[in-house]
């Protein structure tokens, strides 16, 4: 289990039930916008997570401050 920070790619989500994913800070909110309304590509591991049925975001306000409201 990561304490500071992950990176998984599609074979670790593959089959989970539930994704729960945590992210916080200015730093991360690019990433947090493409992953949730950009496309699914490779250049953006995480936008797989757009087909999954399950997934759960805890963001803080700045690591959400470019979502789409």
């Amino acid at each position: 289990m990561c304490q500071r920070g992950c990176n998984y790619g599609y074979r670790y989500y593959h089959g989970r039930k539930k994704i729960i994913l945590i992210a916080y800070g200015s730093k991360k909110a690019a990433a947090i916008r493409e992953m949730v309304n950009g496309p699914v590509t490779d250049s953006m591991p995480a936008s797989i997570l757009q087909k999954h049925q399950d997934v759960t975001l805890f963001l803080d306000e700045e690591a959400a401050s470019l979502l789409k409201k």
